[in-house]
């Protein structure tokens, strides 16, 4: 059992530059069970990189990223099914309808349940109609409504969400506010990248803003 005291999410002096470009400096902030940590940024300010890190996709050039006290490097696999993972473009294959996309990333995750899994999600993001859908015959907002269905059909611990609310109407984004406050409250925690302020999330959340390579609390 965890124990609620220890952060599930600990990042610890991250440094990363590109060739001589420096984008993050000495980076450190933990994460709770319970809660949504938003990280507010110009665009070029290293928001997707700072994700991109704790996804373990990229390495930072030092410094250490622990989830549940374990250094990241040590435990990849575990860890990666761990995630949920939205990109400000979501990773979808254009190509496949909605309902062939889901059933692939299930099989990636080794869902056993996967027809359960997916009608429980279309459901909850009311994309059901669109199902037989490809992917490039839907707006940006229902994209965002699927890649959030990817992101959440293995169950995953941690959702990391690379501007989620962009493009969104305001149903998707009471659907999209509804479900991660739904997860949170389920002892999920989420980190969030975005140019906005996210009232509907003030309870869950604590703020960061990321200037100048350095992140500060707000």
């Amino acid at each position: 059992m965890i124990d609620i005291k220890q952060p599930y999410i600990q990042v610890d002096s991250i440094n990363k530059s590109f060739g001589r470009s420096r984008v993050l400096h000495d980076i450190s902030f933990s994460v709770m069970q319970n809660q949504v940590t938003i990280i507010r940024g110009m665009n070029g300010s290293g928001k997707s990189t700072l994700l991109s890190i704790l996804s373990t996709h990229i390495s930072p050039d030092s410094g250490t990223v622990f989830y549940k006290g374990v250094d990241s490097k040590k435990n990849l696999h575990n860890i990666r099914n761990s995630l949920g993972i939205l990109d400000h473009l979501p990773m979808l294959y254009e190509r496949l309808t909605v309902k062939e996309n889901l059933q692939f990333f299930a099989k990636v995750y080794s869902i056993s349940n996967v027809r359960d899994e997916i009608e429980f999600w279309v459901d909850k993001l009311e994309i059901s109609k669109y199902l037989d859908q490809q992917i490039h015959n839907l707006s940006h907002g229902f994209r965002k409504r699927v890649g959030l269905a990817r992101a959440l059909i293995h169950s995953p611990q941690v959702l990391l969400l690379d501007e989620p609310e962009t493009g969104l109407d305001q149903k998707s984004l009471e659907i999209f506010f509804s479900i991660l406050s739904e997860f949170v409250r389920s002892d999920g925690c989420v980190v969030l990248t975005t140019h906005n302020d996210f009232k509907a999330l003030e309870k869950f959340s604590q703020n960061f803003l990321l200037e100048d390579n350095r992140l500060i609390h707000q």
